[in-house]
């Protein structure tokens, strides 16, 4: 029997799907994500792990790649090496193309892809497209994403050691203090304990900072204010995301929304902001939040890539 398989290889996580002729999802794999800013033509061991592990088991025939990050020839390669005979198809998260099957599935003239990235895809019943968001870490921070409310978070936390009002608990969780830095005679003292924050918090790369939203998300959970605000911002800044999409297919007006992505897992925090900002300032009614719809999206170019290979 052949099989099929759609991935969804992001910044974060790393999610593989092997199907089989009867489009029946028959086992799922996951590991690290590895959608980097740069090709290379570097192995990446995990994913190579994975994928030997999936060829091993499975006879893949074709397979359909949706990738985070710029590294298209980089993954390209890896996938070519274990499915030689597989038809091979991958494509940028920001193309589009899973999005877009997403949203025809529901019925949503823009989707929203909201992770440790964001980015609006876009169209009109001309068949005319719009990307807003999803410049990156470096130029804006993905407003709203999984990286900007780990990075709001730091901010908070850093700014209030220079502050002389108390700490909240996330703030002395991710500073390591538990008061804002005194006046010290020796200033020494200062840079030790400015040099010990920066330790504490780690690596200030995409990944690990974009890890510090699942710390708001705790905390949130407890009901500490800071952590609720950053996520209701969120709400916000994900729906200004949106509203730029949704400004650029006019005069066409859109009247539903799709969101998938990391953060629909805890939506229950930031869904009442989004919501509430688009209704004031768009003509969007209908809201659908799906949990991992690219890996559906992907899916569904999957299917079709497989039925072309095997009725052609």
């Amino acid at each position: 029997m052949h099989y099929f398989l759609a991935a969804d290889i992001g910044g974060s996580k790393t999610i593989v799907n092997v199907y089989n002729q009867n489009n029946d999802l028959i086992k799922t794999y996951n590991t690290l994500g590895a959608g980097l800013s740069e090709d290379s033509n570097e192995d990446i061991p995990h994913i190579s792990k994975l994928l030997e592990q999936i060829s091993n088991e499975y006879s893949i025939s074709s397979a359909a790649i949706n990738l985070g990050g710029k590294n298209t020839g980089q993954i390209k390669q890896i996938f070519e090496r274990f499915f030689n005979n597989a038809v091979i198809d991958i494509f940028r998260e920001s193309d589009g193309t899973a999005a877009l099957m997403l949203g025809q599935k529901y019925g949503s003239e823009v989707i929203l892809l909201a992770g440790t990235g964001s980015i609006a895809i876009g169209y009109d019943q001309n068949e005319k497209y719009i990307v807003t968001g999803g410049w990156g870490a470096d130029l804006c921070g993905d407003i709203g994403s999984g990286y900007d409310i780990g990075l709001k978070a730091l901010h908070r936390s850093v700014l209030a050691l220079d502050s002389i009002e108390p700490l909240t608990e996330m703030q002395k969780f991710i500073t390591g203090c538990s008061v804002p830095i005194s006046k010290e005679t020796d200033i020494t003292k200062i840079r030790d304990i400015r040099d010990g924050v920066r330790q504490h918090i780690g690596e200030r790369n995409r990944r690990n900072i974009a890890a510090y939203a699942k710390v708001v998300t705790r905390f949130a959970e407890m009901g500490e204010n800071d952590a609720l605000e950053i996520l209701s911002e969120a709400g916000c800044d994900l729906a200004k995301v949106v509203l730029n999409a949704i400004n650029s297919l006019l005069p066409y007006e859109v009247k539903s929304v799709t969101v998938t992505g990391g953060l629909v897992n805890i939506k229950n925090y930031w869904e009442n902001s989004f919501k509430e900002y688009l209704l004031k300032h768009s003509s969007v009614r209908r809201f659908n939040f799906v949990d991992d719809g690219v890996i559906l999206g992907t899916f569904l170019k999957a299917k079709e890539n497989f039925k072309k290979e095997n009725y052609k």
